[in-house]
């Protein structure tokens, strides 16, 4: 009879996965660089972050062709950029020049960077409507979602890009992502002491690993208030800063929170059924 009982849970998680509405996150290979694509229940679609563009690689050439070759989108409702560095906006400059997009979000901190001049030009002169990524901000892509902007607060605190970067929570019925771009421990400190007596509004099942898994960010502090099953570190295969730091992997194997890592799983797949969700190792078609 238990087996019986067994089996048929198996079958039924396995239908709620395949006819249900699904959240579908892609945490995508862009080496040492973040990317996310979003795909919401009723099919709306959002980009955080491109990767990054230098003399030897374009990553927005592979976020572009992941978008409309493998998952089939001529157009992106809501991109994000976290904060302006060029590992994570260097490749939108590419995406946003080729594809449609509706929405552009951006925490507007100033920062004086020739890539981060181009995107802006590039959002003006295609008429993209533009908005400012701050603190209490609720993005309006899906009404199934919520997906709610928590940091950096409307009046910037630090002066440096990293910990100005954004920290957005989607939150699909039951199950939560949060976004956290490259914030470090100064941040982490203002976020804990923020949310620390409001943590149903912070804390997620999976967590995009902040700063590529540096030991500069992921503090205890920060765990806690979060409270991750699953964490997912976006970084380059033997990449010069020596991410993720060793102690910050123990760090999370000590909390118990499963461990994914795009420079060795490749392209990261997130469903989602609003009750339950699954990972797999995206497999690319050729």
């Amino acid at each position: 009879m238990l087996r019986i009982i067994n089996f048929l849970f198996s079958i039924l998680l396995f239908l709620s996965f395949t006819f249900s509405s699904l959240l579908k996150v892609y945490f995508i290979d862009v080496g040492q660089g973040d990317a996310a694509f979003i795909v919401t229940p009723n099919n709306y679609t959002m980009l955080i972050d491109a990767g990054d563009l230098d003399e030897f690689h374009d990553y927005g050439k592979d976020v572009y062709s992941f978008i409309k070759k493998q998952l089939g989108f001529n157009k992106i409702d809501v991109v994000l950029i976290s904060h302006p560095h060029k590992d994570h906006i260097g490749g939108m400059i590419y995406v946003l020049a080729n594809m449609k997009v509706e929405k552009f979000y951006d925490p507007g901190f100033p920062y004086p960077s020739s890539t981060y001049f181009e995107l802006l030009e590039i959002v003006n002169k295609k008429k993209i409507k533009y908005f400012l990524a701050r603190e209490g901000t609720n993005i309006e892509l899906d009404p199934s979602l919520e997906i709610k902007i928590l940091y950096p607060p409307k009046n910037f605190v630090f002066d440096t890009p990293n910990d100005n970067s954004v920290v957005v929570r989607i939150r699909y019925k039951e199950i939560s992502v949060l976004f956290t771009g490259d914030v470090e421990a100064n941040a982490e400190k203002i976020i804990v002491k923020k949310y620390k007596n409001k943590q149903k509004e912070i804390s997620s099942n999976i967590l995009k690993v902040p700063h590529h898994g540096s030991n500069t960010s992921s503090t205890y502090e920060f765990l806690q208030l979060v409270s991750p099953e699953v964490a997912i570190i976006s970084c380059g295969k033997n990449n010069r800063f020596g991410h993720p730091h060793y102690r910050i992997l123990k760090r999370y194997q000590d909390y118990g929170v499963e461990v994914f890592r795009t420079d060795i799983d490749g392209t990261i797949e997130v469903i989602i059924d609003g009750k339950d969700y699954k990972i797999n190792k995206f497999v690319y078609s050729n």
